[in-house]
C-alpha cells in the first residue's frame, strides 16, 4: 500500500498484451499502435536490431529501486542536472 489510500506502489510498464507485438532494443522497449493493424506495418524494419520481447507482464515492481546515488548520475550523464551545482544529497 502506498501513502495514501489507492496509491499503487508499482507502474505497470507494459502488459502481456502489449507484449506479444512489442518489440527489444538495447536500450528501449518498443510497442507498435494498434493502428500497425489498421495499416498493415511491419515494425521490426523500422528499428534494426529489434527483437521480439519475452511475452509477460512487465512491472517497475519486478526491478529494485534505483539509489539517490545511481539516480543522481543518471540525472548528471543526461544533463538534467549540473555536476558542478553544490546539492544537499
Amino acid at each position: 500500500m502506498g501513502l495514501r489510500p489507492g496509491e499503487k506502489m508499482y507502474e505497470e510498464l507494459l502488459t502481456e498484451y502489449d507484449a506479444v507485438d512489442a518489440l527489444e532494443t538495447e536500450d528501449l522497449f518498443i510497442t507498435p499502435s494498434i493502428l500497425k493493424e489498421y495499416l498493415d506495418l511491419d515494425v521490426r524494419g523500422l528499428y534494426p536490431g529489434a527483437v521480439p520481447i519475452e511475452i509477460k507482464r512487465y512491472t517497475s515492481e519486478d526491478y529494485p529501486a534505483l539509489s539517490k546515488e545511481e539516480l543522481k548520475k543518471i540525472l548528471e550523464s543526461e544533463g538534467f542536472i549540473d555536476v558542478n551545482y553544490e546539492t544537499v544529497w
